[in-house]
């Protein structure tokens, strides 16, 4: 299986891509899920937002905070942070599936990048790393590539199957012909999701694509 190796370490630019994070809809934990919550229009996806991570296991839904903004809004947002970043990272928070995602790599000819089963902040950087990896030092990646992060993380590239329904933003911004792919990751023993013993706490990975060969 054909491989890259990356950097893990710190980088100047890879720390000011800033993340968006928003709640899965059948997440009640956060506190502005209540009274006067409000959802997205479901062409973008059925979210709640919140401006940050969870903090002790509560954060402010975006809408609750902002009653009377507009998805249309939280859109213009995400196109700020593309225009002054490169692009954005979004975070769908979820006790039982959360996954985050790039916003802004298509529109430079490049994949959206994808994972899952990961904290808000480990998942951005690492969304980042690779970013940056492909936008700055012109890496290739096609499905079936295994990535050494600096012993940090071994992944293995999965093209995602239906970016149309795991990446809402991605597409509320640049239209459904977009691709995206996942990187998934092995855990402490080097064992793949797919793999029957693969382990890591709690957390769950699903895989979002169907893994394919290295082309010849």
């Amino acid at each position: 299986m054909r491989g890259v190796t990356v950097d893990w370490g710190p980088r100047d630019n890879a720390a000011v891509v800033p993340v968006m994070t928003i709640c899965d809809h059948t997440d009640e934990q956060c506190i502005g899920s209540g009274a006067g919550a409000g959802r997205l229009d479901l062409s973008v996806g059925e979210y709640r937002l919140v401006r940050k991570p969870r903090q002790k296991g509560a954060a402010m839904c975006w809408q609750c905070d902002n009653p009377h903004r507009t998805t249309d809004e939280y859109l213009d947002e995400l196109r700020t942070t593309i225009r002054d970043h490169g692009w954005a990272v979004q975070f769908v928070e979820s006790d039982q599936r959360p996954l985050a995602y790039t916003i802004g790599l298509h529109d430079k000819g490049l994949p959206e990048l994808l994972v899952t089963g990961m904290h808000a902040q480990t998942a951005t950087k690492l969304l980042n790393v690779i970013g940056h990896q492909m936008v700055d030092e012109g890496m290739v990646l096609q499905p079936a590539v295994h990535i050494d992060c600096g012993g940090r993380f071994l992944l293995e590239v999965v093209e995602v199957e239906h970016p149309d329904v795991h990446l809402k933003f991605a597409v509320g911004l640049q239209g459904s012909n977009i691709c995206a792919f996942q990187l998934v990751w092995a855990d402490d023993a080097g064992r793949w999701p797919w793999d029957r013993r693969w382990s890591h706490g709690r957390r769950s990975q699903p895989v979002l694509g169907v893994r394919s060969p290295l082309p010849e």
